[in-house]
């Protein structure tokens, strides 16, 4: 009988002697023996090559956090840090109100006695000329200084009304209001008969000019043509002439705003899920909520925080210390249509209770209760539009760093191994002549994670086929860990995974970060990387007997 290993890049197509002298040749690659004597067995030996490869894979540790489904957004820095961000929307507010304006004046011009007589005097169709003010005050009760105010709907209505037996023209000019960059001029008739006439101005695309005062006076200069119509006039008869916005929609106001003007927050956030766990098996050393404040307010703005707690099945957690205290002021954007962001982040420092008691509470909410309100700038140039819009998101972000064990990972490697192993025999040798098969696994081990598995070879179905070696796998530290382990299959059950059509290999692992027994912490990066080989060593016994 002879022994001998089969690689499946080297085919015996020879006779026995044929193979013999082969050998001679390919020495220099290949190390072979073969000890021939009369009427004994034949028997070989390839060493050490394991010539059969069946398996191959490989993990960086970014990948395999990247194939797991969290409700996280997995997030890697280009030094490889890893960090799992659980995102969560907090509140979105608008605290400075823009009121459309409704304001509205009338101004009377009367005619005195000496006016009126001139009047009578005049012929039919003679003019006299008067000039006289008008003034519109609108308030705007959020500023104490007004530079201007943009309007984008509503009209402005301009009426005049009289019953004088005059024909009569009025022509004016606000400076104070601005349409595509230019004063607004008006021009009204009214004829004797008719006693009133009337015009509506769209404010859309309209600015009201202030003068850092409180409000806004918008001031009508007005000429005023009287044409006689040869009736007589009584003294004091009137002219009435009045302005009235019509809900106006203010969508812009630049100035100073009020410090006093302020707006409550009361904000409740579902956090994600989050499962309790053993202190014992696992730790997190550097946990952090980051609230993120987006501010489009041309306005600095500050929160008082009231009450910032957590809620889960054990009731309500408040938060407490500096980190709480100290959230810094709300920057506001610098022009119109910019958004200035702060960000705040809650970690251990200055955190009671600290985020690993907090989270092996398995919160589900957080609460915030506040009031966001103006504050004082050193000059004006503040602004706020109806667009503007003060919003916080949070997001829990867990840096992998920490240690853990007992953690249980799962994967599968496709590959068709019964196939493999059956095109590595080639004739004259077929799987009759087959004593065992041995399956070398050479693991290099990157990761700070120490790796105890079991593997089974399973069908395209997913059915255990036959149960592999246990693999006890040290963590890689500053260079990778590599295991060999040798698992050897007698004929009865190398025969059986050669005919079940093995399709895959599953494997179990069971992760423990390196040093976790002493609380030595780890960092995880999406550099580390993994990879398991599996090969095929094939003995035969054949008796060349015929």
């Amino acid at each position: 009988m002879r022994t001998r290993h089969i690689n499946d890049w080297n085919n015996i197509t020879k006779p026995l002697v044929a193979v013999w002298l082969v050998v001679l040749m390919v020495s220099g690659c290949t190390k072979r023996e073969f000890n021939l004597s009369q009427d004994t067995t034949i028997t070989g030996t390839l060493d050490p090559t394991f010539a059969v490869p069946l398996v191959q894979g490989g993990w960086s540790f970014g990948e395999v956090i990247g194939s797991i489904e969290v409700p996280a957004n997995i997030e890697t820095e280009l030094t490889g840090e890893i960090t799992a961000v659980f995102p969560f929307d907090a509140f979105e507010t608008a605290p400075i109100p823009l009121m459309p304006l409704s304001e509205f004046v009338e101004t009377t011009f009367a005619l005195g006695s000496k006016q009126a007589a001139a009047l009578s005097l005049l012929p039919a169709g003679a003019e006299l000329n008067v000039d006289f003010s008008h003034t519109l005050e609108v308030p705007m009760p959020h500023l104490t200084e007004v530079d201007s105010v943009w309007l984008g709907n509503g009209t402005l209505g301009i009426q005049m009304q009289s019953l004088l037996a005059l024909d009569i023209n009025v022509s004016g000019t606000c400076s104070g209001i601005l349409r595509q960059g230019q004063p607004l001029t008006i021009e009204l008739d009214l004829d004797a008969a008719s006693g009133t006439s009337d015009i509506l101005i769209p404010m859309t695309n309209t600015t009201l000019i202030g003068t850092a005062a409180e409000g806004v006076s918008l001031n009508w200069e007005l000429s005023v043509t009287l044409a006689s119509t040869g009736q007589p006039i009584e003294a004091g008869e009137a002219l009435t002439f009045r302005t009235a916005f019509e809900e106006a929609v203010v969508v812009g106001a630049f100035g100073k705003f009020s410090s006093e003007l302020s707006q409550d927050i009361e904000a409740r956030m579902a956090l994600p899920e989050i499962t309790r766990w053993d202190p014992a098996l696992f730790y997190l050393s550097a946990p952090r909520l980051v609230l993120e404040v987006k501010n489009s307010y041309g306005i600095d703005l500050g929160l008082d925080i009231t009450e910032f707690s957590l809620g889960s099945d054990e009731g309500v957690i408040p938060l407490q210390g500096p980190a709480i205290d100290a959230f810094p002021d709300i920057t506001g954007a610098l022009a119109v249509g910019d958004t200035a962001w702060t960000t705040h982040a809650l970690d251990n420092a200055g955190m009671d209770p600290d985020w690993l008691d907090l989270l092996n509470a398995a919160p589900d909410s957080l609460q915030l209760l506040g009031s966001v309100k103006v504050l004082p700038p050193p000059v004006g140039g503040q602004f706020a539009t109806a667009t503007d819009v003060l919003s916080c998101t949070g997001a829990f972000e867990v840096p992998l760093a920490g240690w853990a064990r007992g953690v249980t990972w799962r994967d599968t490697l496709s590959t068709p191994i019964s196939q493999k192993l059956q095109a590595g025999v080639a004739p004259p040798l077929d799987w009759t002549d087959v004593t065992s098969v041995t399956l070398r696994f050479i693991i290099d081990n990157g990761w700070p994670l120490e790796l105890n598995g079991l593997v089974h070879f399973i069908n395209a179905q997913g059915d255990s086929l036959l149960a592999g070696p246990g693999l006890s796998i040290p963590g890689g530290t500053d260079v990778p860990a590599t295991a060999i382990v040798d698992y050897t299959l007698d004929r009865p059950l190398a025969m059986e995974l050669m005919e079940m059509e093995c399709a895959a290999m599953a494997t179990t692992w069971t992760l423990a970060t390196t040093g976790a027994g002493m609380g030595q912490s780890v960092e995880l990066n999406a550099n580390d990387h993994m990879s398991m080989q599996i090969a095929a060593k094939v003995e035969c016994q054949i008796d060349p007997t015929p």
